[in-house]
């Protein structure tokens, strides 16, 4: 389930270190917070489903610009 009223949607899922985001809007241009990280972590950022590789992110409350239409489908690896 999810608390709150942060825009875009989102749920995670978390398995082992992976972390796993969807993001829900009829359409979206923006700034989107990752919450849930951890602070002293850097996390490979992918979009699984276009298989395209969105860089890295850093701390607990990581952000990206990002741009999609209906549903986008991340997952965050934390960089060794």
């Amino acid at each position: 389930y999810d608390i709150g009223y942060d825009l875009p949607e989102c749920h995670v899922i978390k398995k082992k270190e992976t972390l796993y985001y969807a993001f829900y809007s009829d359409k979206w241009e923006g700034e989107i917070t990752f919450k849930g990280l951890d602070e002293d972590k850097k996390y490979r950022v992918t979009d699984y489903v276009n298989t395209k590789d969105l860089g890295e992110i850093e701390g607990a409350q990581a952000m990206l610009n990002l741009t999609f239409d209906n549903f986008l489908l991340m997952e965050l690896t934390p960089v060794e």
